[in-house]
């Protein structure tokens, strides 16, 4: 996705080689960067055939059934709408750019993959590139198909532009950077004096960075990044980009409040609660992206106070709205997995692990103060669920903000090169293909934020780096990305006629 997405969801450079430098201060490529590496065709080497990793379906008939079937909570439309002609003519053409600049990945495909569509107005798309079909012989397969959601052809959203993000996740598809076993993420260090150190492609992967990074992330997983005391445990989402939240990429405990509140609510003896709950969280989300800051933190300034308040008001409310829910945190985890198919193979799982409990709690990813939290229950009776999550969230809140003020973890300093730094890099290369703008990508991202994209246009023009957005969302900043994809273009202007 071109925002967060994970594997069970929907499961989205200039080159820094040691010893190796062809710099310029006028448009070249950056220091460290080899131009020969920058201008080269990139080779993929994959394990599994394409024709045995994806799973190709005879129809759009069959494709539309089958995401009907598996994932139900997206309104698809029916096969050959205007629409969908359209993002088939987009996705056409950058399929056909990646024939050339990556060959091996295209390699004996009968062509770009069946496009679909969902009726939503957010601007995004997505494909799934981790393995999730059975096959008759057992193996499994990715679904080669591309979706867009409708929203994507709204007004501002030029051609160009939506080549540029079906390139995007072309490349989640294509790339195959959505599967673990494929793509493994590089961690590197940008200090005071390495500004604009913002490849990570050929950065040396350093194992210690890697441990802060997951720590990091283990918890950031849980409760998003914004860990200002005035939240009290209540998550918050990312804000790598201002594009549509997909439900599965939402923080763990942001997820299971969302479902308890959907599925539970309607059974309540207190609907007031359960109105005035529902406000206080919009309110609350309000609040954290009004005060958006560029580096994906929130300034409260004056209304500290009244974050602090609506979040209170939130969880005395919700509390009492869910009051009849008797659950203990393992078994929301086991739902969220089972019932909302955060896991489309929970049940097996869940059948195989049996009794199991060293088992169970790897699977399900409880943490030690997770599996005490509900130890702490008198037996028999869990404590309120809604009350747990946020204290939970309170805890890991703390231990997030002591991390982010360690010396020794210099966090504003940890680099990542993700899945979606990959996939940037592919639709950078797309766009030189079609002779199209590489900017039209940031300027995508940053649609519905006239101001920001303003001000990341000044930055960008000035040459400053813009803010990256901490290590917890894999996308960074939108401006960040901008400027990143803009020194790439800029450097494969240095590449011959032929090229690639």
């Amino acid at each position: 996705m071109v925002r967060a997405t994970t594997a069970r969801a929907l499961a989205t450079v200039c080159l820094s080689l040691a010893g190796v430098s062809a710099c310029s201060s006028d448009g070249g490529t950056e220091p460290g960067v080899a131009a020969q590496e920058v201008c080269a065709t990139k080779h993929k080497s994959f394990d599994v055939a394409n024709t045995k990793y994806f799973h190709v379906f005879e129809s759009d008939a069959a494709a539309v059934q089958a995401l009907r079937t598996g994932f139900n909570n997206y309104k698809w439309l029916d096969p050959g709408s205007a629409l969908q002609r359209r993002g088939e003519a987009a996705a056409a053409k950058a399929y056909a750019a990646f024939q050339k600049i990556y060959p091996e990945a295209t390699q004996d495909m009968p062509g770009p993959p069946r496009i679909m569509m969902i009726d939503d107005p957010n601007i995004n798309a997505f494909a799934i590139s981790t393995p999730i079909i059975t096959e008759a012989d057992g193996r499994r397969t990715a679904p080669w198909i591309f979706t867009y959601f409708s929203g994507i052809f709204s007004d501002g959203m030029s051609d160009a532009r939506i080549e540029l993000v079906a390139a995007h996740e072309l490349a989640h598809l294509l790339l195959r950077n959505g599967n673990p076993d494929v793509f493994k993420p590089i961690y590197y260090r940008e200090s005071t004096g390495e500004q604009g150190k913002i490849f990570g492609a050929y950065e040396p992967s350093e194992p210690l960075i890697e441990g802060h990074v997951n720590l990091i992330q283990d918890i950031g997983s849980r409760i998003g990044q914004v860990v200002v005391p005035q939240l009290n445990g209540f998550p918050t989402p990312y804000l790598g980009t201002s594009f549509m939240e997909d439900k599965k990429a939402l923080p763990a405990y942001l997820r299971y409040l969302g479902y308890l509140h959907a599925a539970q609510s309607s059974a309540s003896t207190n609907k007031a609660a359960c109105t005035q709950a529902a406000a206080a969280y919009s309110e609350v989300l309000q609040t954290v992206r009004a005060h958006k800051t560029d580096d994906l933190d929130v300034d409260l300034g004056a209304d500290a106070g009244k974050l602090d308040t609506a979040t209170k008001r939130y969880a005395s409310a919700e509390a009492s709205c869910l009051a009849h829910v008797k659950a203990t945190f393992r078994e929301v985890v086991i739902y969220a997995k089972r019932e909302m198919r955060e896991d489309p193979d929970a049940a097996k799982t869940l059948a195989k692990i049996g009794n199991n409990e060293a088992q169970l709690r790897r699977y399900l990813g409880l943490s030690q103060v997770e599996v005490e939290a509900d130890e702490a229950d008198p037996q028999g009776s869990p404590s309120n669920i809604v009350t747990k999550i946020l204290k939970l969230g309170a805890i890991a809140q703390t231990r997030l903000r002591a991390h982010f003020a360690d010396p020794t973890f210099k966090y504003q300093e940890l680099r990542i090169y993700t899945r979606e730094d990959e996939a940037d890099e592919a639709a950078v290369r797309v766009a030189k293909v079609l002779g199209l703008n590489a900017d039209d990508l940031g300027e995508a991202l940053m649609l519905d934020n006239p101001d920001y994209a303003t001000h990341c246009r000044d930055l960008i023009a000035r040459d400053q780096v813009p803010p990256y957005g901490g290590a917890i969302d894999d996308h960074h900043t939108a401006c960040w990305r901008s400027y990143r994809n803009a020194k790439l273009a800029s450097s494969l202007e240095t590449c011959g006629a032929n090229w690639p």
